[in-house]
């Protein structure tokens, strides 16, 4: 559940996440590709031992239980190879080439011209009138605290360029937005930048004493800001109470400390390199 929130949050909410389509075919798949390992790994705790693909008894490869990654058997890492293998067989071909172009940086970046721009605002601020008291509750409140805040063109040009400058698309994301952050930093919080200082006393000293997220300092090939998190770092320091909370506070914090000023992220995105081996 955790995670499944935090995925949700880095899809939804963020804005330079989901900038093309193919960017969820390629969540899908790392999403896919994890599950099976992790049922995998599940299973060879709860046994001892480790199954061959055909799940059944005489003909099966039976291996042992390894807990330290390092010395896991060549079937083993063979058997993520397949799983990843599989889960890219399972997309359309358009599919598979867009997680490819998505991996390798190489979609195109929208020509914003002034006029461009200035179509898209004026088509922004229509769309989002469009929408019921009721179903943008939360932008409706930040937009009574801080019209300011709410209508500021850069801000705005973060939704716009996470959705390709689709309208209704960039609406939407903006609307549930203010629902997300309303849920997780409270109604004090909706119209002002997220610090390190607005996260408590506990979720500050994990987040400070594991280091375990950090911006590498070059961008990829693509020209995108490169996030790398050691996971069980990170969760050798937790001692947080409510870790869906303190994740997805987290998520938020920094990557749109990454991106706010950083008109170079908001085009190209994030990647995030995460190191999961020996994570229990």
């Amino acid at each position: 559940q955790q995670q499944r929130a935090c995925m949700q949050l880095l899809l939804l909410v963020i804005p330079p996440f989901g900038i093309h389509p193919q960017t969820q075919a390629t969540m899908n798949l790392a999403t896919s590709s994890h599950q099976a390992h992790q049922a995998r790994r599940d299973d060879v705790a709860d046994t001892g031992t480790e199954t061959g693909d055909d799940g059944a008894g005489g003909g099966s490869l039976q291996q042992p239980k390894y807990a330290d990654p390092n010395t896991s058997p060549p079937e083993q890492i063979q058997s993520s190879d397949t799983v990843l293998a599989r889960s890219m067989q399972n997309l359309s071909v358009q599919e598979r080439e867009s997680v490819y172009e998505d991996v390798n940086g190489v979609s195109g970046i929208v020509d914003e011209t002034p006029h461009f721009v200035d179509a898209k605002l004026r088509e922004l601020e229509d769309c989002l009138r469009c929408y019921s008291d009721r179903d943008k509750r939360a932008y409706s409140m930040a937009h009574r605290q801080n019209e300011d805040f709410v209508t500021n063109n850069d801000f705005r040009l973060m939704f716009l360029r996470s959705e390709a400058f689709d309208v209704k698309k960039t609406a939407d994301r903006m609307v549930r937005h203010f629902e997300l952050k309303l849920e997780y930093w409270g109604a004090q919080k909706l119209t002002k930048r997220i610090t390190l200082g607005d996260m408590d006393e506990e979720s500050r000293a994990v987040f400070c004493a594991s280091g375990s997220i950090q911006i590498l300092p070059t961008r990829d090939n693509a020209g995108r800001a490169v996030v790398f998190a050691m996971e069980k770092e990170h969760r050798q320091h937790f001692r947080t109470s409510n870790p869906k909370v303190f994740n997805c506070r987290l998520i938020w914090y920094y990557l749109m400390a990454i991106i706010e000023d950083d008109v170079e992220s908001q085009k190209r995105g994030v990647s995030f390199l995460g190191y999961g081996l020996d994570f229990h």
